[in-house]
This record gives C-alpha cells, structure tokens and sequence, in this order.
C-alpha cells in the first residue's frame, strides 16, 4: 500500500508539464531527494506522514505523504509566485489517477507555503496530500 502510493508521487514529479513549468520559472530542473542530501536548486522531497493499515482494511486503504519542494524564487513577488506554483501543480496532482481504470487516487490536498531563507530567496512550497490506495 504505502510502495504504491510512494510511485504514484514518483510518476506525478516525473510529470513533463510539471518540470517543464518549474523550468520555466527558476531556470532549473527539479532535482528528487530521497534521502538527507539537500541542493541548491529545484527539488522536491518527499515524506511518508500517516496512514493506518489495519487487519479490517480489505478493499482500500489511505496513505499520508507531503511533497516539499524547496523553489529559488526571487523578486518582491516571490510569495506571489509561491501561490501560483500551487494553482498550477495541484490540479496536475489530482489529474493522476482519476481515470475509471485507476486504482490509487490523490483524495485531498492541503498546502503550506514557508520562507526558509530570506537572504537567498529560498521557498519550500509543501504540498500535504491523502491517498487512496485500492487493496487487492
């Protein structure tokens, strides 16, 4: 349940429009951190935060993980940009899955937007998402 909600987030950050538009807007590729190593450009962590499997789940169960992605943006409008990143990459989070064939679908997304370090711009744009995951 949790390795499939896990590649379900890999394919949405593998995403073409996703990490054309964060091109488009640092100048950078999104870089995936899987583990303690931090960069200085683009990058998106990921988090496994909840989710009960228990002996009564049988046909489908819910998975919590937050995505961070830690965005250089710059300007007086950075948080401005902050808010549009959001409008523009929840709907393609909620674009995977919902197909009639699909089995794990993104249910609800709650985001937080953070200023890590004024001196260099630097945004983490966290994105706390539920998942369903379809047991068989």
């Amino acid at each position: 349940m949790y390795s499939e909600a896990f590649n379900l987030l890999c394919e949405i950050l593998d995403d073409q429009q996703l990490n054309d538009y964060i091109k488009e807007i640092t100048g950078k590729n999104l870089t995936i951190i899987n583990s303690g190593v931090q960069i200085d450009t683009p990058a998106a962590r990921i988090a496994l935060t909840g989710g009960d499997y228990t002996r009564s789940i049988n046909t489908n169960g819910e998975v919590n993980f937050s995505v961070a992605f830690d965005m250089p943006l710059w300007n007086d409008n950075a948080f401005e940009q902050a808010v549009d990143f959001l409008d523009y990459v929840i709907p393609i989070f909620f674009s995977y899955g919902s197909g009639l064939n699909n089995k794990n679908i993104i249910t609800r997304a709650s985001p937080v937007i953070h200023e890590i370090d004024p001196e260099k711009d630097f945004w983490t744009i966290t994105i706390n998402l539920t998942i369903k995951i379809l047991i068989s």
